[in-house]
């Protein structure tokens, strides 16, 4: 029984990596040629409190990491005042992503 979970997992692994793979060669071909992703996703798109969000930032925050948020967030220009002050005490140099990929 295990031996046959197993097989199927990894057969579910491997649909999906050649999934994400016909993906991204696709946006290759269409002239886009990184795939961005996020380190800390704020889920502002949920409407979280300010607090809540910026805590999520302040927590997590690491070296080099991109942090997710959405133009449509309630109370994300918020978090943006409050949080960039914060990251800069922590000692964060915050960059665009040309910056932080040396492109």
């Amino acid at each position: 029984m295990i031996k046959s979970r197993n097989r199927i997992a990894r057969n579910n692994i491997k649909e999906t990596a050649q999934e994400c793979c016909t993906a991204l060669k696709a946006a290759g071909g269409a002239g886009y040629p990184y795939s961005i992703q996020w380190t800390i996703d704020t889920i502002d798109w949920q409407q979280p409190s300010v607090e809540v969000i910026v805590s999520r930032i302040q927590s997590g925050a690491s070296n080099g990491d991109i942090i997710l948020m959405h133009i449509g967030g309630i109370n994300t220009s918020e978090v943006v005042d409050r949080v960039i002050p914060i990251l800069k005490g922590m000692g964060f140099n915050l960059v665009t992503l040309t910056e932080l990929l040396d492109l």
